[in-house]
């Protein structure tokens, strides 16, 4: 029963590094133009964010971008991690890092 328990774990924490990973080798490249967006916009989907959050944090990002002068991607995932802890620090539980991972524990 445990071992499963631990089986599940390691397996969600592969994915969070194979899709976060991405957006953050994504964000770590050139200028921000309309490819950065889409495949940024694609990631978050394909990672379960969902489809409105999604849509929400890229609209958000965007305007960011433009009031602050962003030009560079790297400057985009600063703005996406703040994002996505404002957005998570509105749920039932904490926030924590682990092995360099976001997760929350949702309460109810």
């Amino acid at each position: 029963m445990f071992g499963r328990g631990k089986k599940i774990e390691e397996s969600l924490t592969r994915t969070r590094r194979s899709f976060f990973g991405r957006i953050g080798g994504l964000l770590r490249q050139g200028e921000i133009d309309d490819e950065l967006w889409e495949n940024l916009e694609e990631l978050l989907i394909e990672a379960d964010v969902g489809v409105t959050t999604t849509i929400d944090l890229i609209e958000n990002l965007r305007d960011r971008a433009g009031r602050e002068g962003l030009r560079e991607a790297g400057a985009v995932e600063q703005a996406l991690r703040e994002s996505l802890v404002r957005i998570l620090g509105q749920g039932h539980g904490p926030i924590y890092v682990k092995d360099g991972l976001w997760s929350s524990w949702w309460w109810e």
